[in-house]
């Protein structure tokens, strides 16, 4: 067994403590919804490992790792989820590849787990050239975007972490390489925005809601009300997390972390304090900024909507209801009802959160999060 498995899929103990465990503990508050979540994705990434090691302990090579998004990478399972994964290479391309990911398929199937969605997204390989040199222009297709920002916002290991970790540094390094900041012993002691990472992001955020216009045009009956209800909490929870992400750069105080903060080597510094942030779910990093920047009365509103959404979501009955439901049908749905409403509420928070409890966030979403 590696000797970083407990960390990559457990959660690392010194992180442990942080966001939303802090969170609870420090507000007196529990959301039994996002809890048990959180309890049930890391077991499951543990019956994904221990499927895979115990079919063949050398089936992953050295330069490769087995990583997975969405819900079980958020720490966000529920009993409807699916499994969203690829085999990220970091390596030149070799035949066997294809069998290697042809194998894990099926032990994921053996499992008895939905396979992820027909796109090509996911659920085959990922080459790490693509991730890193194709940012933007028309090599950066809508798959090699996805692929890159859910790498960054939302993705864990099941086995090689450090194959993960090594390419997320490196799509970091590009992104900061391309846009780094000039920083002088003039100007106040902190970092400054990573500006492509951040473009990247909106960019992102903008296609997940094209797309999701697209899928309706093209399959108005097909799951229409449950991908809304994602776009409305979990996607927009994502893309938010992703702003706070980049925003921790320019109100990260230059003093707490002499490593972090050597002026003497600016890019190391961004990627560092980017990369320990990319280590976090996106609940954490949202529970990190409420515990900062919200009040109270905020972060309740937040969390109580989301609790209420991903109790949705491991209700089979009330998922099941949401995947067959019509956009005709859905005005007089009382669930989908509830559902906007929950959309509503999540949203007010936010804009609460960035607009009006804290100047910081507010003076950064208005500097940096339009022009």
């Amino acid at each position: 067994m590696p000797a970083n498995y407990t960390m990559t899929l457990m959660g690392n103990t010194a992180e442990h403590d942080l966001g939303y465990n802090k969170l609870c503990r420090q507000w007196d508050q529990h959301w039994p919804a996002i809890s048990q979540a959180r309890e049930q994705a890391p077991k499951i990434r543990k019956q994904i490992h221990d499927a895979i090691v115990q079919e063949d302990s050398q089936l992953i090579p050295p330069d490769a790792a087995v990583v997975v998004f969405g819900s079980l990478a958020r720490n966000e399972w529920t009993s409807g989820s699916d499994v969203d994964w690829t085999l990220l290479l970091d390596t030149g391309a070799d035949p066997q590849h294809y069998r290697v990911a042809q194998r894990i398929g099926q032990i994921l199937a053996d499992l008895k787990f939905t396979k992820p969605r027909s796109t090509g997204t996911f659920g085959n390989m990922t080459f790490s050239h693509d991730l890193i040199h194709q940012i933007g222009g028309q090599e950066d297709t809508n798959i090699n975007q996805t692929r890159r920002l859910l790498m960054i916002l939302e993705s864990t290991t099941i086995l090689g972490s450090n194959v993960h970790q090594r390419v997320l540094r490196q799509i970091l390094q590009r992104y900061v390489q391309n846009g780094l900041p000039v920083i002088t012993n003039s100007q106040p002691a902190t970092m400054d925005m990573p500006r492509f990472l951040l473009n990247d992001i909106v960019r992102y955020w903008r296609t997940i809601t094209v797309d999701y216009a697209k899928k309706k045009w093209d399959t108005p009956k097909d799951k229409w009300a449950l991908r809304k209800t994602k776009l409305l909490l979990s996607r927009k929870l994502l893309f938010t997390s992703g702003l706070l992400m980049c925003f921790a750069c320019k109100h990260q105080p230059a003093d707490q972390d002499n490593a972090l903060f050597d002026h003497e080597h600016p890019e190391s510094r961004l990627v560092n304090l980017l990369l320990k942030n990319v280590q976090r779910s996106p609940m954490d990093r949202l529970c990190n900024a409420l515990l900062k920047f919200s009040n109270p009365q905020t972060a309740t509103q937040l969390l109580r909507a989301y609790d209420r959404f991903l109790s949705v979501l491991n209700d089979p009955q009330e998922r099941q209801a949401l995947t067959q439901l019509t956009p005709k049908r859905a005005a007089d749905h009382k669930l989908f009802r509830e559902i906007n409403d929950l959309g509503e509420q999540f949203n007010d928070a936010l804009e609460k959160l960035f607009f009006d409890d804290h100047k910081t966030l507010a003076h950064c979403i208005r500097r940096y999060g339009i022009f």
